[in-house]
């Protein structure tokens, strides 16, 4: 099971005791890989300020861009106010 986590760009987390369930952080670490399964090709972005006009998005990949494809939208568009604003 790990050489197939590490192929697919994984990582395996053994869990052998129940001691790891008691730990302080155990409950952020939980919730972080429970995120991470429900929607394991998703990528968060937070702007700096908010849009008040479209703007291009660039996407730099930390890894070898030519090992995976990532597609996403290249022009950024600011949300509309809600009409009761």
């Amino acid at each position: 099971m790990e050489d197939l986590a590490q192929k697919t760009g994984g990582e395996l987390i053994p869990l052998r005791s129940m001691e790891w369930f008691t730990k302080p952080e155990a409950a952020s670490l939980a919730k972080s890989l429970r995120e991470q399964v429900a929607a394991p090709n998703r990528m968060e972005l937070q702007l700096t300020t908010p849009l008040s006009r479209p703007a291009k998005l660039s996407i730099t990949p930390a890894r070898e861009p030519k090992a995976y494809t990532i597609v996403y939208p290249r022009r950024l568009e600011p949300c509309s106010k809600s009409a009761g604003q």
